[in-house]
C-alpha cells in the first residue's frame, strides 16, 4: 500500500554520508578547505568560494542526476550494506525466518538473473490474463480492490495514518492519484517541452505494452487512450501547493456519504473486500477527483479499463522483470525526466528493492555493524541542545503575542526526539521469503506484507515506537501528527556528523539539518498542529497575520529565483521548506553560541568559528545536478534546489554578515530592510 499521506515533512536532499572509521579524511569533513575558491569574496558569492574548487574538473557520473560529497558518502553507504547482504547470501546455517536468512534468500534470488531474464512477461501473465476477464463497471471495482489490497495504487491512492483532528485514532485516506507522469502538471501545461514529455511518455507507454505481446499499432492508439484517462484524473485533482494546504487532506464522510458522492463506486463493498468490514467512516479527497472518477467509470469503454491496468501493473513491476522492461523504464523516468546517462549496477538496485521489502530487517543488521553507541548519545545532547535553542528564538520573536509564544512553547517541549534506530524492530515473521521462490514472487509478497501491516493498524492504539525511516536512510523528517524529528543512524555520520569533531562544523552541518527539523514544527503547515499532533489553531488571529506577512515575503524571494533557462523556484510550493531553511540556520546558529561559552574561539584553518559554521553550512548543499534533473526538481519537489537552500537563508542572515565582515550592500544580501526574520 502506498502511504501517501503522510505530513512529516523530510528533507530531501538527501545528506549521503559515509561510515565511521579510525579517521576522517578531509574530503569527509564537514569543513573542506580544499573545496574552497579563495580567489572569490564569500560577500559577493558564497556558493562559488565554499565550493568553487570542488566543482573544478568535476563530472556528474553517468548513473546520477546530481553529484555530491554526500553521494560520494552514500557509495559508502551501499558498500557497507552489500557486504551485509553478500555475507548473508552465503550464510548456508542462518536461521529459518530470521531477518538474516531473509535478507540473504532475497539478495542472493534477486542478484541471479538468468531466470528472470528467461521469463521475460511471465510473472504478468495471470493478472494480463485477469483483466480480459474484465466485462462491467463493477468488474472494474472489483480489480481496484483487489490490486489495492496487493499494494499497487491503482487508479486512486489509499493510505492508513492517524487522524489529524483525532490524532490518537488511525484511520484510512483516500485520495487522489493514478498518474504516471510525476505530477499533475505535466498533463495541465502547454509549454513546448512539457508537450514535447508527454509525446515521449506516449511514445515509452506504447513500447512498455509491446513488450507485453502488442502490435505497434495497437500499442500506440491504446498508449493515445492511457494518456487521455489520466489526463482526465490530472484534470480533477489538486495542485502539489493545494495539497500542502492540511484541510485539503481531511475530508471525513460515512460510507452512506461516499456511496452517494460515488454511486457507481460501492465503498461498503471496497471495504469488506479490503477485509476491513468495520470501517464506519474514512476521508476522501478531493471531492472533484472522485466525481470525476466516478463518471469515468461509468462514461470509459471497458477496453480503456484494460489497457490501463494493463499499463499501471507492467510500469510498476517493470523494475523487478527482464533487462528490456528495466531499460525502457529507464530510458523514460530516468534519462528522459532526469537526464541520467546510465543505469545504476543491478547490486545498487536490488538493495532499493530489499529495502522496500525488508528495510528494518536490513537496519537492525546495518546498525550493528555501523552505529556506535556514543555517537547516539552525543547526538540526543546535541538535538536536545538545539531544542533549547529553538524556544530561545520563540522568546525571542517581537511579532507574536504573549499568548500566542506560550502556546509555541507547550508545543516545543512536547517534541519527541528519535535518534538512531527504533527501540523495537518491525516483526516480519508474517512475511515468508526463501531461496526457492521466485524473485518476482518475492517482491510481490513484500507488497502485500506491507499493504496488510498498514491496514491492520487501523482500529488498534498508534504505535509511537514506529518509524517513518529505516536506520540506513540518510535523511531526517520532523512528522506532525506524533510532533516529533527523527535522525536515523545513517545520516549522524561524518561529514554532516562527527562527534570529535569542533562545534562549529557540527552546528553547521548536522545543527542546520536538525534545526530545519525543529522548524518544521513551526513551518506554515506545521504550525497548524498542536502539541498533541491534532490539526488545530492555536495562535491568536493577529500572530497568525504577521507570520503569514512573514512568509509571504519568503515565498516573494524565492519565487524570483531563476533556476535554469527562464524556470523559476514556485515559491509557494517551496515554503515550507524554506521557512524551515532560514529558521533552522538560526536555531544553530545560536545554539552553537551557548555551546561556546566558556571555550577557546581559536580559529582553525584560519577561520573562525562562526566562519566555520557557515562553510560547515555551504557542505551540505554543495551539489552539481543535469539540467533535465534540475527542471524535475523544480516541477515536483517542496524544496528547493540546493543551490538556492544556500542562498536564500543567507540572503536574510546578518550573522553572516558579520561573520565575514560582508558590506550591506553585498551581493549574498538582501538590503537590511528587506531581511526576513520569522523565527
Amino acid at each position: 500500500m502506498k502511504r501517501i499521506f503522510s505530513l512529516a515533512v523530510m528533507l530531501a536532499a538527501t545528506l549521503m554520508l559515509a561510515q565511521f572509521a579510525a579517521a576522517v579524511d578531509q574530503s569527509q569533513k564537514a569543513v573542506d578547505i580544499t573545496a574552497l575558491d579563495t580567489t572569490v569574496n564569500p560577500c559577493n558569492d558564497f556558493w562559488a568560494y565554499a565550493n568553487g574548487n570542488w566543482f573544478k574538473g568535476k563530472e556528474i557520473p553517468a548513473e546520477y542526476g546530481s553529484w555530491s560529497p554526500m553521494h560520494e558518502m552514500y557509495e559508502r553507504n551501499n558498500t557497507v550494506l552489500r557486504e551485509i547482504c553478500e555475507s548473508a547470501a552465503a550464510d548456508s546455517k542462518a536461521a529459518a525466518g530470521s531477518a538474516r536468512q531473509k535478507i540473504g534468500s532475497f539478495y542472493k534470488v534477486a542478484m541471479d538473473t538468468s531466470k528472470i531474464e528467461a521469463d521475460r512477461a511471465t510473472p504478468l501473465a495471470a493478472d494480463l490474463a485477469y483483466f480480459k476477464t474484465l466485462k462491467t463497471s463493477a468488474d472494474i471495482q472489483t480489480a481496484i480492490m483487489k490490486y489495492h489490497r496487493q499494494g499497487y495504487d491503482f487508479l486512486f491512492d489509499l493510505s492508513v495514518d492517524q487522524d489529524m483532528k483525532n490524532p490518537t485514532d488511525i484511520i484510512l485516506y483516500a485520495s487522489q492519484g493514478g498518474l504516471g507522469l510525476p505530477d499533475r502538471d505535466y498533463y495541465t501545461r502547454t509549454d513546448d517541452e512539457t508537450i514535447a514529455i508527454r509525446a515521449k511518455y506516449v511514445t515509452h507507454v506504447a513500447n512498455m505494452l509491446m513488450l507485453l505481446g502488442d502490435s505497434e499499432a495497437d500499442a500506440k492508439a491504446s498508449a493515445e487512450k492511457i494518456l487521455a484517462l489520466e489526463t482526465r484524473l490530472a484534470n480533477a485533482s489538486l495542485t502539489s501547493v493545494e495539497l500542502r494546504d492540511p484541510a485539503a487532506w481531511y475530508n471525513i464522510k460515512t460510507i452512506e456519504q461516499a456511496n452517494q458522492a460515488t454511486p457507481n463506486f460501492n465503498w461498503a463493498a471496497y471495504f469488506k473486500a479490503m477485509d476491513q468490514p468495520q470501517i464506519a467512516s474514512f476521508s476522501i479527497f478531493p471531492d472533484k477527483f472522485f466525481a470525476d472518477l466516478n463518471s469515468m467509470l461509468a462514461e470509459l469503454p471497458i477496453a480503456d479499463w484494460q489497457d490501463y491496468f494493463r499499463w499501471h501493473l507492467v510500469h510498476q513491476a517493470a523494475p523487478y522483470l527482464s533487462s528490456e522492461f528495466i531499460n525502457e523504464n529507464f530510458s523514460f523516468y530516468s534519462a528522459t525526466l532526469s537526464g541520467v546517462k546510465e543505469l545504476r549496477p543491478r547490486w545498487k538496485r536490488v538493495l532499493t528493492h530489499l529495502e522496500g521489502a525488508l528495510g528494518e530487517a536490513l537496519g537492525e543488521l546495518y546498525v550493528e555493524k555501523t552505529f556506535p553507541p556514543r555517537a547516539k548519545e552525543k547526538a540526543k545532547e546535541m538535538v536536545h541542545h538545539l531544542l533549547a535553542s529553538m524556544g530561545d528564538r520563540i522568546n525571542a520573536v517581537d511579532w507574536m503575542s504573549p499568548e500566542t509564544k506560550a502556546a509555541a512553547l507547550k508545543k516545543l517541549s512536547t517534541f519527541v526526539v528519535k535518534v538512531g534506530y527504533p527501540d523495537i524492530w518491525r516483526d516480519y515473521s508474517k512475511l515468508q521469503i526463501t531461496s526457492a521462490m521466485p524473485y518476482f514472487e518475492m517482491i510481490q509478497r513484500g507488497k502485500a506484507f506491507e499493504a496488510q501491516r498498514q491496514l491492520d493498524k487501523i482500529g488498534k492504539p498508534v504505535d509511537r515506537n514506529e518509524w517513518g525511516m529505516t536506520p540506513q536512510t540518510i535523511n531526517a523528517y520532523y512528522n506532525p501528527l506524533m510532533n516529533e524529528i527523527v535522525f536515523p543512524a545513517a545520516i549522524l555520520q561524518p561529514p554532516a556528523f562527527d562527534p570529535d569533531a569542533d562545534d562549529a562544523s557540527n552546528f553547521g552541518a548536522i545543527g542546520a539539518v536538525i534545526g530545519h527539523e525543529i522548524t518544521h514544527g513551526f513551518d506554515d503547515m506545521g504550525a497548524q498542529f498542536g502539541p498533541d499532533g491534532s490539526y488545530q489553531n492555536w495562535w491568536k488571529e493577529e500572530d497568525m497575520t504577521q507570520f503569514k506577512a512573514r512568509t509571504d515575503k519568503l515565498v516573494e524571494q524565492y519565487s524570483n529565483y531563476v533556476v535554469v533557462d527562464d524556470l523559476k523556484i514556485n515559491g509557494q510550493l517551496t515554503l515550507g521548506e524554506n521557512i524551515a531553511d532560514l529558521g533552522g540556520l538560526l536555531v544553530s546558529y545560536y545554539g552553537l553560541q551557548k555551546a561556546l561559552e566558556g571555550k577557546s574561539r581559536e580559529k582553525i584553518d584560519g577561520f573562525t568559528p562562526e566562519q566555520r559554521f557557515f562553510l560547515a553550512f555551504a557542505s551540505d548543499w554543495r551539489t552539481m545536478m543535469r539540467p533535465e534533473a534540475l527542471k524535475l526538481q523544480v516541477n515536483t519537489d517542496p524544496h528547493s534546489p540546493s543551490e538556492f537552500r544556500l542562498r536564500g537563508p543567507l540572503a536574510n542572515m546578518v550573522e553572516f554578515q558579520k561573520a565575514f565582515g560582508c558590506a550591506s550592500e553585498a551581493a549574498m544580501l538582501r538590503s537590511p530592510d528587506a531581511m526576513i526574520k520569522i523565527w
